[in-house]
């Protein structure tokens, strides 16, 4: 009970760190006032200052929750990584090979996630988002660097760490990517983090090294943050658009088997 305890206040830490830094980022903007005698206009400006700021949300929550696990680690000496077994060895073509499984796998999910929404879409009338105004060494810090490091040192790091002293592996992996889907609201945005962390769970469990998934989501963003400048291109036509997937799929299916059959280091066995 003492573990579950521990998962659950890891994940309840991470939402109160969202909570907490979209907070600091909404009264820093001065974008919405902090008190009005309409509460439903006060939450739609709030709603949409977080909207308009998603990143700097992102960068504050992470270093929120980055700061309380340095805390645990350097001064209450608390191991934020419970080490079940020796650390694997990554080796150089599990990295090379997840990079580019991290890269390939993102450009196939964000086209056929986009085709998704464009055919759900189709003749409908939707509301107009709010444009993100964050500048790019923002978006660039974290989504490609504080996003993949935080988030792999808490979910694959220390909830599952800690869900494989009570469950047999896989089941350990299930869980952990069902508790890493259960932060994003949105359906089809739930079933892909699931997917994505059942693929790092998975990525850690092979290597026994959480250097792994690091790399992984690293590209994955990395390449989502550089797609701004050319992601519409692939849509130009209807052969491009099949000709990037065909090719995506393939690189990302020969990475992972690539990444999967690579022999274990001896601190494995």
């Amino acid at each position: 009970m003492k573990i579950f305890r521990q998962v659950i206040g890891y994940f309840l830490l991470f939402m109160l760190c969202q909570v907490a830094g979209e907070t600091i980022v909404v009264m820093l903007s001065g974008e919405a006032p902090m008190s009005t005698g309409d509460q439903a206009l006060l939450a739609q400006q709030v709603l949409s200052c977080i909207e308009r700021h998603p990143y700097a949300c992102l960068l504050a929550s992470h270093g929120l929750l980055g700061a309380v696990l340095l805390y645990k680690k350097l001064v209450r000496r608390r191991d934020v990584i419970v080490k079940t077994e020796p650390q694997g060895s990554l080796s150089l073509v599990q990295a090379l090979s997840g990079v580019v499984m991290g890269a390939s796998g993102c450009l196939w999910a964000n086209v056929m996630l986009e085709l998704y929404e464009r055919r759900a879409s189709a003749g409908m009338l939707t509301a107009e988002a709010a444009s993100p105004v964050d500048p790019t060494w923002m978006v660039f810090l974290s989504a490609a660097l504080a996003s993949p490091l935080i988030e792999e040192l808490l979910f694959r790091g220390a909830i599952f760490s800690r869900m494989r002293l009570i469950v047999k592996p896989l089941p350990a992996v299930l869980c952990q990517a069902a508790i890493y889907a259960a932060m994003f609201a949105e359906g089809v945005s739930m079933l892909w983090a699931s997917v994505f962390g059942l693929l790092m769970g998975l990525a850690v469990l092979r290597t026994n090294d959480y250097r792994a998934p690091v790399l992984i989501h690293m590209a994955y963003n990395a390449v989502s943050f550089l797609s701004d400048y050319w992601f519409e291109d692939i849509f130009s036509a209807r052969s491009t658009t099949i000709g990037v997937l065909i090719t995506s799929g393939l690189l990302l299916v020969a990475a992972a088997f690539f990444f999967f059959r690579e022999p274990v280091g001896e601190a494995n066995e």
